[in-house]
């Protein structure tokens, strides 16, 4: 997930112990362990069973930083993960969101503002956002990227998904590479018509959607909706059983196995149908 230096962000873990308020604590460290912010329960609630949620303030970061959340159980002596990457202001170039509360509330029952205040919905939508850029392995807005390339010296060479810009390229040994006649390709590519350098090259520069799609846009409505409205069906329900004997099977992440063969990795039909159109999944780039 991500979040903005010094401002607040929501975070949420699932399949956790029931009941445990109190207890199941949420820390910050960097990936290698050191301590930000010591475990605390602190304004720690459970939106579900097992479900819990918390509103912490990031770190003020200058640059670009990647921490990782940690929710640790004492009882059960378990820990989840999730990274946590924090841009500093200003750092993202394309909107920090895909919608607007008001879009929101015109899904039932977000219209309720007593029920569903604003700052919940754009909590909701900070991590409803990321979760399907996570899942699609995209960015739907215009950010910026760093990405290192092995060259075989030919005019183009793949460099990231949904390429924008190319702003810079060095070789391996710094040598700052000149971008005289460049142009970004179809699907990711830049083309110099000389030729590029052998070797690992670096890029920096700007990928991602313009715009986010219309319809990723209400598949990340109907996923903050899921997050916040609670549904009377377990997480963990695969199908149910009618007293007339009809059998009603239900999407269930992790578990449901789409018609791609793979499986669902949201609840909610929509957002999974999102990712089987936009998803992609970059690879070691061969010039």
């Amino acid at each position: 997930m991500k979040a903005t230096s010094g401002k607040p962000y929501w975070a949420l873990v699932s399949g956790a112990r029931p009941g445990a308020v109190g207890e199941i604590g949420l820390g910050l460290e960097l990936p290698d362990d050191t301590s930000v912010e010591a475990f605390s329960t602190d304004g720690i609630v459970e939106s579900a069973p097992g479900s819990y949620t918390a509103t912490r303030v990031a770190p003020v970061v200058a640059e670009a930083t990647t921490y990782v959340l940690v929710w640790y159980d004492p009882v059960w002596d378990e820990s989840v993960t999730e990274p946590l990457i924090v841009n500093p202001t200003g750092f993202a170039a394309g909107p920090a969101k895909w919608f607007t509360v008001e879009d929101a509330r015109a899904v039932s029952p977000l219209g309720n503002a007593t029920k569903y205040p604003s700052e919940m919905i754009e909590a909701a939508r900070e991590v409803a956002q990321s979760s399907i850029e996570d899942a699609c392995g995209v960015s739907f807005t215009p950010s910026p990227f760093t990405v290192r390339v092995v060259s075989h010296g030919a005019p183009s060479i793949w460099v990231t998904s949904r390429l924008l810009t190319v702003e810079s390229a060095t070789r391996g040994d710094g040598e700052e590479i000149d971008l005289t006649g460049l142009e970004p390709g179809d699907y990711g590519t830049a083309h110099l018509p000389r030729g590029w350098p052998t070797g690992l090259l670096t890029f920096t520069g700007m990928h991602g959607y313009p715009v986010p799609p219309e319809r990723v846009k209400r598949a990340a409505i109907l996923l903050t909706k899921r997050m916040l409205v609670d549904s009377p069906i377990n997480d963990r329900t695969t199908s149910l059983t009618t007293v007339d004997g009809n059998t009603e099977r239900f999407v269930t992440a992790g578990v449901t196995r789409l018609n791609h063969g793979r499986e669902a990795l949201f609840d909610v039909p929509e957002v999974n149908a999102c990712v089987a159109v936009y998803g992609v999944r970059d690879g070691l780039a061969i010039a």
